[in-house]
């Protein structure tokens, strides 16, 4: 999310994870803008929403989780699977 800096983001995850990942969200963004805050002192804020037709397989780096972060129509991705980051 810092990395990336925009309003809305899109998370991509494995289908088993969709709820355990809806459940953090609300933690999440308020880290972000937490974050930014303390670091920028200027007033950051990102609505993440969680990929429901579209999920992370073996085929596409989700083989041992983590999340890839999608925004403007899912034209800017920024990975950050286990297997990407190991890569």
């Amino acid at each position: 999310m810092i990395k990336l800096l925009e309003d809305d983001l899109e998370v991509m995850v494995r289908e088993e994870e969709v709820d355990l990942v809806n459940g953090m969200l609300a933690e999440c963004q308020e880290e972000y803008t937490d974050i930014m805050k303390r670091e920028t002192t200027r007033d950051y804020a990102c609505n993440l929403t969680v990929i429901e037709d579209r999920f992370l397989t073996s085929e596409n780096g989700g083989r041992c989780g983590g999340v890839v972060l999608l925004a403007l129509n899912r034209r800017i991705v920024c990975s950050n699977t286990l297997e990407d980051r190991l890569g």
